[in-house]
């Protein structure tokens, strides 16, 4: 249980960056925006795109393992 407790604390924080990366992209001037875009691998549109996936997912998780709230 302390690997699935390791990977879930590590997920959280993995989740809270994808969000304060979607919140520094918002802020970049668009030709900035466009180069990240541009650098970017196919799969993944932009941050925010990112920041969807993994908070769907995460929520997807914690409601496997009942987990309610969890800082």
């Amino acid at each position: 249980m302390v690997e699935l407790d390791d990977f879930l604390y590590d997920f959280h924080r993995f989740a809270n960056e994808t969000h304060n990366l979607k919140d520094k992209y918002e802020k970049l001037p668009p030709a900035e925006k466009q180069r990240i875009i541009d650098a970017a691998p196919e799969m993944i549109k932009s941050p925010n795109e990112l920041f969807h996936a993994i908070y769907t997912w995460l929520e997807r998780v914690d409601k496997e393992m009942n987990i309610t709230d969890k800082d």
